[in-house]
Parts: C-alpha cells; sequence; structure tokens
C-alpha cells in the first residue's frame, strides 16, 4: 500500500482493521509524514474530526 498523502493514510486508518498490517502500512510512511501530517484533507477538513479515536486508535495516535 502506498500512502503518499493524508487523505490516503486516513482512508487506511478507517479501513484497515488488522492493527499489525496498519502498521506495516503506515510505517513506510513515517520519513515524509510529519509535513503531510500537518496538512488538513480536501476542502481543509481536519483530519481529527474525521477519526474516532475509540474506533482507529493506534491511526489516531500516528497523526498525532
Amino acid at each position: 500500500m502506498s500512502l503518499s498523502n493524508l487523505e490516503e493514510v486516513i482512508s487506511a486508518v478507517t479501513t484497515i482493521n488488522d492493527y499489525g498490517k496498519l502498521a506495516t502500512a503506515l510505517r513506510p510512511f513515517i520519513d515524509v509524514a510529519e509535513s503531510i501530517l500537518a496538512s488538513t484533507l480536501p476542502n481543509d477538513i481536519d483530519p481529527f474530526t474525521v477519526l474516532n479515536p475509540n474506533e482507529s486508535t493506534l491511526g489516531y495516535l500516528y497523526v498525532l
């Protein structure tokens, strides 16, 4: 899985239910993550309004 923007990261976080697979998908993204994770989704949507920390704990923490 190639994650090149915040929208793809949020999509992965909300659709991958296996934490191991999610961690594997997010790992290569770490090198470029800071600038992308500091951005917003299309239409200036804050990613934390899309993510539910109870359902997407790993992804929520990753974005933090």
